[in-house]
């Protein structure tokens, strides 16, 4: 098979993977079946395959061309693994689709709750919810465990790697690591500053102490119902639609961006955005659930989908759907970290200005919390993946998550909360991409850039590069020699009132 037939497969392997988890996730069809999918697309597995493309990838000197394979090659051993665990896979999905937990004596969808607990106002309510959620969490832990255990020994036995943390550095060029121990140094230096601010927190909010909280309860406190009167649903889409257009982006007439924003029973509790051709075809999917969670992920899932949406069509396939995918996440944070910006709550959500600075010291403090839980999983996941047997790292997650959280973290997520290929540095990265290019955007289009048009063609510009660059060299475009934590240091200082100790990193 020539190079040109196996990008052309591949391309359309992703774009029926697209159509097929779409009606899922959103909830239109209860079952998962991505195993026919990929099984249909077999060919792309072979050892010929795979050879072809690594032989053009040592073959060139071309830097461009060199990431452009490199990507590919990532590609047909990702999908050689997804089609050997499909199956199980598939019966995890069609699991968390089509149980129930018990609740206040009724049957509710177990998807729909996670959107109960977070609304539920009792403590020992929510601590019922998660009780009955942990039945399903345990029960579907059996599959994931075999879906890992099959994909380790794939990645040692078949495609004679040392090991996943190997197989992944290789193919995501990131020292994950090296990247893990900044994290940690961050989380340190921070670590005082954290622990009063989330002491404060859980006090106003719960009136506990952090180490009486459990994960669950500061999913509601993250939930802010308090602010609610400032995120009418009922106002959700047009504020995304007024936002766009302020920057130029006439939503309503993007035809490849469909918006699926209707509440189902069985759709994801997490939003998302599947880009089934790239750029024609991409829908932003969320089940919305009320205030400033729907805010903040509409706005996050129209950065992917303005990103994808946006890619030019004369890229490669790999530019247009493969890469380093810290690049879409800092553009999806792009979008919902506006909800962190005065000038966009004055404008959009009518916010009162005593009422902003409550609101903004809240939601950096969300902000400070997800950056040490995503480096927190990345240190966990590096553990998890450290070729040791699988048993009692349940208690290995509680153990590293507690230790940086404070707050109490069910040892049943120990799989649960993980995302394959290190995602979670993706997010890290991202975040610290995303202060970057906010200061840039700034300095070049003013304080209120999003309601600047030339911001907006600025935008346009970046997301037509597709995920040709990865975060590394993008950044350049910003004008920084590299990943620097600097700027969000600033971001957390400004608002929560001391500076972290810790120096601006190359990330």
């Amino acid at each position: 098979m020539q190079l040109e037939q196996i990008r052309q497969l591949a391309e359309e392997r992703n774009q029926a993977i697209g159509r097929e988890y779409y009606p899922h996730g959103a909830g239109l069809k209860d079952t998962l079946d991505l195993a026919s999918v990929l099984n249909s697309y077999a060919a792309l597995n072979s050892r010929d395959v795979i050879q072809t493309v690594m032989d053009a990838l040592h073959a060139t000197n071309d830097p461009t061309e060199k990431r452009q394979l490199a990507y590919l090659l990532g590609d047909c051993l990702e999908g050689y693994i997804q089609t050997a665990v499909s199956e199980v896979d598939d019966a995890v999905a069609t699991a968390e689709s089509q149980r129930t937990v018990h609740v206040d004596g009724k049957d509710v969808a177990f998807r729909q709750s996670a959107a109960l607990m977070s609304n539920e106002t009792d403590r020992l309510k929510r601590l019922e919810i998660e009780a009955a959620r942990r039945h399903v969490i345990r029960d579907v832990n059996v599959q994931r465990r075999a879906s890992l255990e099959c994909v380790r020994r794939l990645i040692k036995e078949d495609l004679g790697y040392p090991g996943y943390t190997a197989f992944y550095h290789e193919l995501k060029q990131v020292d994950f690591r090296g990247f893990s121990g900044l994290m940690q140094q961050f989380m340190k230096d921070t670590h005082d500053l954290y622990v009063r601010r989330l002491n404060e927190w859980t006090q106003e909010e719960l009136g506990v102490a952090a180490t009486e909280c459990y994960r669950h309860d500061i999913t509601f406190i993250m939930r802010a119902v308090k602010f609610d009167p400032y995120f009418p649903e009922e106002r959700l889409k047009t504020t995304l639609v007024n936002t766009m257009a302020n920057l130029g982006i006439d939503l309503r007439s993007q035809s490849n961006i469909i918006l699926d924003l209707e509440k189902r029973p069985t759709k994801s509790p997490r939003a998302f955005v599947v880009a089934a051709q790239v750029p024609q075809e991409v829908y932003l999917v969320v089940q919305p659930r009320g205030g400033r969670d729907d805010y903040a992920a509409i706005l996050h899932e129209s950065g992917h989908a303005e990103h994808f949406g946006n890619t030019s069509t004369n890229l490669p396939y790999e530019f247009r759907w493969l890469g380093d995918y810290s690049v879409t996440e800092c553009f999806a944070f792009t979008m919902e970290l506006l909800t962190l910006d005065e000038g966009w709550l004055k404008q959009h959500l009518h916010m009162p200005e005593d009422v902003i600075k409550e609101y903004q010291k809240y939601a950096y403090t969300v902000l400070f919390y997800l950056f040490r839980r995503y480096s927190s999983k990345l240190e966990y996941e590096l553990r998890l993946h450290d070729e040791g047997d699988l048993e009692g790292k349940e208690h290995l997650y509680s153990e590293v998550m507690e230790k940086n959280l404070i707050v109490k973290h069910s040892a049943e997520l120990y799989l649960s909360d993980v995302d394959p290929g290190f995602y979670c540095a993706n997010y890290l990265r991202a975040w610290i991409m995303w202060a970057q290019l906010r200061k840039y955007l700034r300095k070049e289009f003013g304080t209120e850039w999003f309601n600047s048009q030339a911001a907006g063609a600025y935008l346009k510009k970046v997301w037509a590069l597709g995920q040709s660059l990865p975060a590394e060299l993008l950044v350049k475009e910003f004008g920084y020699e590299g990943l620097d934590i600097g700027p969000l240091k600033e971001e957390l200082a400004a608002v929560l009132g001391g500076a972290p100790a810790v120096a601006g990193v190359d990330a």
